[in-house]
């Protein structure tokens, strides 16, 4: 999900604010960071039948959707207090610290997975730049889509993306508690995102100065890992070539996602997921027929 607020807090309010075309940067910056790292991990660990303990091919779309669900579900019944929105971040950054140590033990080694780890610990909790938290992120994604995309088929996650999509457009659209569960999350400072300023400038702001009603668009986790999954299973399964054209599908859809959303008379939250991973699963197909 995307969304948006506008105005001004502190040292992160919208004085030389530039806009739209410099948050698209970054969200495609971010996603060739996520997706490059995501190929590269899988490229270094082709000759494994195991990626971080997970088997090639041990998954199905069902296992996934049924997880998320889970997720979803308990997500939707703790952030109604303080306490619990606090432990399930706790448990989604352990998630991404899992993430970093994976990608960085197949790309470093060990002993420098242990450095990068004890660093992105101490940045993440130490009130970090936005810059600096959105790399984190990136760095962590891009671990969790190779390790669990690794067991996937591509077949199954063409599924598991095209019913979330459909999830997406229900729960923004329809029930809208997706909308109210990030807002939620938001004044709560639990950050289950990417933190996109409309300015350079705000990529220095301390995570604790990022409060709804400053000018940042957030652009959900999900809506980044979930066709990086994709492309991470292709690049498995059909090589980095099979992967760059997923990659640059999603890239599209991205692209055409913010497109709509700053074109918006009154920007609302969006589901992001839609065309994002329309354009992922079309840069599938095209790898598929030009095999």
């Amino acid at each position: 999900m995307t969304s948006s607020k506008s105005g001004l807090d502190g040292d992160c309010g919208h004085s030389n604010r530039i806009g739209a075309w410099f948050v698209v940067v970054q969200e495609l910056f971010y996603w060739i960071l996520i997706s490059g790292m995501a190929s590269a991990v899988i490229a270094v660990s082709a000759s494994s039948a195991q990626l971080g303990g997970v088997a090639r091919s041990s998954f199905d779309s069902w296992s996934l959707l049924a997880a998320i669900a889970v997720a979803t579900f308990v997500l939707l019944w703790t952030v109604r207090s303080k306490l619990g929105a606090k432990i399930f971040g706790a448990l989604f950054a352990l998630a991404i610290f899992s993430g970093v140590f994976t990608a960085a033990s197949v790309l470093f080694g060990l002993g420098a997975a242990i450095i990068v780890l004890a660093a992105a610990v101490l940045l993440y909790y130490n009130n970090p730049r936005v810059a600096v938290f959105d790399l984190i992120l990136s760095f962590g994604l891009a671990g969790i889509a190779a390790s669990i995309g690794f067991g996937f088929r591509p077949a199954a996650l063409l599924v598991v993306l095209a019913a979330l999509s459909v999830y997406d457009i229900a729960a923004v659209y329809l029930t809208g508690h997706m909308v109210k569960l990030g807002k939620a999350l938001l004044r709560r400072k639990v950050f289950f995102a990417m933190i996109l300023p409309e300015r350079p400038r705000g990529l220095l702001c301390r995570l604790g100065g990022v409060r709804p009603g400053t000018d940042f668009v957030f652009l959900g986790t999900g809506d980044l890992v979930l066709p990086a999954l994709l492309v991470s299973s292709a690049a498995a399964s059909g090589g980095l070539a099979a992967a760059a054209s997923v990659a640059a599908g999603a890239a599209l859809g991205l692209a055409a996602t913010h497109a709509i959303f700053v074109t918006q008379r009154i920007r609302k939250p969006m589901a992001a997921l839609p065309p994002i991973a329309a354009g992922a699963i079309l840069g599938y197909a095209i790898a598929t027929l030009m095999a």
